[in-house]
């Protein structure tokens, strides 16, 4: 299917794209043709070469040979710079793609996405272990399986599954990923019958650790997360007899899907392959026979997520101005343990004094925070923080850049955690129009952000009862409406569309200061952060934007000066542009909007229905609403 771009003046560049295994036909690659034509490119789609292609036999050299007919059927074509056609190669196309970019040195450049990085054979022993070990296969089954495939063993399956026996005898270890939000874990499995202890900080020495069992051009939120638990075994802190180290999954084209086999792979390679590894994620990719993922559990988590949220909003709101110091850190230390007591004892609070309930520990906790006495001042600067999941959290991981932004006289804002985690789920409707998944899987999405944002209104009501001291954030659904006037909704990798709404949000709210923090190759990041300034500038031009790098090896003085040049650039825009009389005190007015005062209404019976984006380019009907407007007149 040949796509070219309408009105070019000149020859354009052509893109031939190779298809992987999941495409075949010429209706592959829509968006991304589309897209690249729209740009400017001439496309080329051909259908897949199935002639030397079924399933134990791929002459990928055939293949290749296949594909060059295509690439000379575009350099043929007028209106197309022979000199400027390159291939667009997707997963299994990356290898007759770099057959025949090494076989034709006028390949002007060759984009692999998803690619494979090792032997074909190794691939499918992957594919195979992992399919197999989600259906329960016994190990002695998986070490024959992979014979016949042709490889020694089958990755991942070295390391011992964690079973029920171990529960008793074995603690399970946890990476630190936002100590805010993580320290309920431990009490709450220790709740469900797990002995769990959680890493508290990253070390230099764990980054270390990391660079040397993973590969170091993963990411730097792998290398630390990953040295963080084998570190714990390195430095003789913990016995890898009798512990167990877990860590998430996230399913989808996030590398972090990859983790837990790194981490197997580097156990085995530190000598440690007893060190049984519990894989954690909610699609289910890998069974753990000690370990379940139940209803109770995963309440309690999201429970603990919305409480981390809103200890994080009233830190972060009434520290920078408390009158007495350290009294904010000590308010802190006292909710810390009642949450632990609460998730522990099923609500049973020795230090709050009696039972406690989920409703009545926001409310008594955003309470308690807003009757902290704060000095009479006006409210300073606001920075937000926004990125890579771990390193927008993880003050290990972002050299601890909320102290950098308070210590220069500047008050913090952080985005919520919950919104990461409803991001996959309020683009369901988008989803169903762009790529047409069932309805039924549309209706369990919007269920669940429903289910959620119910979970979520005790903490709202309590943060909108304080007076306006506390902003309330909105909606995934409102930021996913702010990030598609911006960029598609199907931007979904790492942070995707969140990241960009979140900035909107910010700048839109009185928080034109941000810093976008972005870990070293985490690609998508960069895309929907770093480059999405331009486009975000123009719209607000009061931003102030600026994107810290973080990895292993980035300068720690480069990253502080710069964040420094940011927050004097936003004293300074304060100081010439006055002090809002309502900030005296540190505290804020609402705004008086009718949609403020609906919610307040309605703030008793939970939040509003549900408004997924219906359309799957918000961007786009809104400019033809106003096209259509224009023409009315």
């Amino acid at each position: 299917l040949l796509r070219r771009p309408v009105g070019a003046g000149r020859d354009t560049p052509g893109v031939v794209f190779l298809h992987g295994a999941g495409t075949h036909t010429i209706e592959g690659f829509a968006e991304q043709a589309e897209a690249l034509a729209s740009a400017g490119a001439t496309t080329l789609v051909p259908s897949k070469p199935m002639e030397d292609y079924s399933l134990t036999e791929r002459d990928y050299t055939a293949m290749a040979a296949d594909y060059a007919r295509s690439v000379a059927y575009l350099r043929a074509l007028d209106g197309v710079d022979p000199a400027r056609v390159g291939l667009y190669a997707e997963s299994e196309g990356g290898y007759p793609g770099v057959v025949l970019a090494g076989t034709d040195p006028d390949i002007a450049f060759l984009v692999l996405a998803s690619a494979p990085v090792v032997a074909l054979r190794e691939q499918a022993t992957f594919a195979a272990g992992s399919y197999l070990r989600r259906v329960g296969v016994p190990d002695a089954l998986l070490t024959l399986v992979a014979r016949v495939l042709g490889a020694r063993e089958l990755p991942g399956a070295t390391t011992p599954a964690f079973t029920e026996e171990m529960r008793a005898t074995h603690t399970i270890l946890m990476p630190q990923m936002s100590p805010v939000h993580f320290r309920p874990l431990e009490p709450l499995m220790r709740r469900l019958g797990y002995k769990v202890e959680l890493l508290e900080s990253a070390t230099r020495d764990d980054l270390e650790v990391g660079l040397r069992y993973v590969n170091n051009d993963a990411c730097f939120p792998a290398i630390m997360v990953i040295g963080q638990l084998i570190g714990a075994f390195t430095d003789g802190s913990h016995d890898p007899d009798s512990c167990v180290v877990a860590i998430s999954q996230t399913g989808g084209i996030c590398r972090a899907t990859n983790y837990a086999a790194m981490l197997r792979k580097g156990l085995r390679e530190a000598g440690y392959p007893q060190v049984p590894v519990v894989a954690i994620s909610l699609q289910g990719i890998e069974s753990n026979p000690g370990f379940e993922l139940t209803a109770t559990m995963g309440l309690k988590m999201l429970q603990g997520i919305i409480i981390g949220d809103t200890l994080n909003t009233c830190l972060l709101r009434v520290r920078p101005y408390e009158v007495v110091e350290g009294s904010t850190q000590e308010l802190v230390d006292r909710w810390d343990r009642i949450i632990a007591e609460y998730f522990e004892h099923k609500g049973r609070c020795p230090t709050w004094g009696g039972r406690i309930g989920y409703r009545r520990l926001l409310r008594e906790m955003v309470r308690e925070f807003n009757d902290l006495p704060r000095r009479d001042e006006p409210r300073r600067p606001r920075v937000g923080v926004v990125g890579e999941i771990l390193v927008k959290f993880q003050p290990d991981a972002n050299n601890h850049v909320i102290d950098v932004i308070e210590a220069e006289g500047c008050e913090a804002a952080v985005p919520g955690l919950l919104p990461f985690f409803l991001s996959g789920l309020v683009t369901a409707q988008w989803e169903a129009d762009a790529y047409g998944i069932g309805k039924g899987s549309v209706a369990k999405k919007k269920a669940a952000v429903w289910f959620i944002e119910q979970l979520q209104a005790p903490a709202r009501a309590a943060l909108r009862a304080a007076g306006g001291t506390f902003d309330i954030e909105p909606s995934t659904v409102e930021l996913a409406r702010k990030a598609s006037t911006v960029l598609s909704l199907g931007n979904q990798a790492g942070e995707g569309w969140l990241l960009t709404g979140e900035m909107i949000e910010l700048i839109e709210h009185g928080v034109p200061n941000v810093v976008c923090c972005q870990p070293f190759a985490c690609l998508p990041n960069h895309v929907v952060g770093k480059g999405m300034f331009r486009e975000v500038r123009r719209r607000y031009p009061q931003a102030n934007i600026v994107a810290i790098d973080y990895d292993p090896g980035a300068s720690e003085v480069n990253q502080l000066n710069r964040i420094k040049l940011m927050l004097s650039t936003a004293l300074m825009a304060q100081e010439s542009s006055g002090t809002d009389a309502s900030a005296v005190g540190g505290k804020q007015q609402t705004r008086a909007t009718g949609r403020a005062v609906g919610e307040e209404l309605l703030a008793g019976l939970g939040p509003v229905g549900d408004g997924t984006p219906s359309f799957p380019d918000v961007a786009g009907a809104e400019r033809r609403r106003q096209r259509s407007r224009a023409l009315s007149r």
